[in-house]
C-alpha cells in the first residue's frame, strides 16, 4: 500500500527572520560566556567594562552579523528546501543551521587569509591573533547556527 509522501513545507520567512535575527546575539552571548570561563578572574571595577563592551559588541554584532546570517542561512535553508527528498525533520534544520555558521566561519578564515582589509568588513571576529585564535569565537557562531536551527524547526513544525 503506498503511504502518501510528507509534503514540503513552505518557506517560513518569519521564523526564518527570527531565527536570523537571534543568531548574532546568540553568538555574542556564546563568546562572552567562552571568554568568561576562559579567563576566571573578574574584579567588581571590571563590570563597567564589560557592560560597556557588551554594548558596543551589540552594535558590532547587529551590523555584522545580521547579514551573514541573512546570506548563509538563507543559502543553505533553500538547499534544503530545494533537494531535501519529502518534509525535513526537525534536526535537518539544526544540521544546516550549524553548516550555515560553519560555512561563514570557513569563508570568514579564508577571507581574513587573502585579504585581511576585506575580512573587517565581513568578518571583523577573524582580526584576532592568528597564532592563537580564540576557540570560543568560532565555537560561538556553530553554536549560535545550532541555536538558530532549533528556533525555525520550531515554526516549521507550528506550521
Amino acid at each position: 500500500m503506498n503511504q502518501p509522501e510528507k509534503a514540503k513545507p513552505s518557506f517560513n520567512g518569519g521564523g526564518f527572520t527570527v531565527a536570523a535575527t537571534f543568531a548574532p546575539g546568540i553568538a555574542l552571548m556564546i563568546c562572552f560566556l567562552g571568554a568568561a570561563v576562559a579567563e576566571f578572574s573578574f574584579r567588581p571595577g571590571d563590570i563597567v567594562g564589560l557592560v560597556g563592551g557588551l554594548l558596543f559588541l551589540l552594535l558590532i554584532v547587529s551590523f555584522w552579523g545580521l547579514l551573514p546570517s541573512l546570506v548563509f542561512g538563507g543559502l543553505v535553508l533553500t538547499l534544503i528546501q530545494r533537494f531535501w527528498p519529502g518534509r525535513p525533520d526537525s534536526w535537518v534544520f539544526v544540521a544546516g543551521g550549524v553548516l550555515a555558521a560553519s560555512l561563514y566561519v570557513i569563508a570568514g578564515v579564508a577571507t581574513h587569509r587573502f585579504s585581511p582589509g576585506a575580512a573587517m568588513f565581513f568578518a571583523p571576529w577573524t582580526m584576532g591573533e592568528p597564532a592563537n585564535p580564540a576557540w570560543w569565537v568560532w565555537g560561538s557562531l556553530v553554536l549560535s547556527g545550532l541555536c538558530a536551527g532549533l528556533i525555525y524547526a520550531v515554526f516549521v513544525k507550528r506550521g
